[in-house]
Parts: structure tokens; C-alpha cells; sequence
């Protein structure tokens, strides 16, 4: 007898519970939870990233229109 079917038999009375189920269903959702916090959390970054750039823009901060307009050729 190998090894495999030597664990077979060892194992093959055992059998899961029902609550194993529920507890990989709220594992899922759990980690689904977690994917949509990070997501939101890489949007509101990219939010005050565009902010930021707008309002250094607008504000001329170390001359960055006037960079800008050069790179661009207006």
C-alpha cells in the first residue's frame, strides 16, 4: 500500500462541517471589502494629485504656466 492510498483511508471518514462554508463566504467578503476600500482610496489619491497640479497651475507656483506653455509651444 502507498503512501497515497494510505492516506485515503486515514482521511476518508473525515468530512467538513457546515459551517466551513459560511466561514469562506464571509472570508470572500471580507477581502472583497478590502479590494474596494483600497480602490477608493487610489482614486481619492489621484483626485488630490490632479488638485494639487491644478491649483499649482493656477497659482503660477515657480512659473509652471509659462513651463508649460513652452513644452506645449503655444
Amino acid at each position: 500500500m502507498t503512501n497515497k492510498e494510505k492516506y485515503k483511508q486515514a482521511f476518508s471518514v473525515l468530512h467538513t462541517s457546515d459551517n466551513f462554508s459560511m466561514e469562506v463566504q464571509k472570508m470572500a467578503l471580507a477581502k472583497k471589502k478590502r479590494t474596494g476600500t483600497h480602490l477608493a482610496a487610489a482614486i481619492a489619491a489621484c483626485v488630490l494629485l490632479a488638485g494639487g497640479t491644478g491649483m499649482a497651475y493656477g497659482a503660477n507656483v515657480g512659473g509652471i504656466q509659462r513651463t508649460i506653455q513652452q513644452s506645449v509651444g503655444i
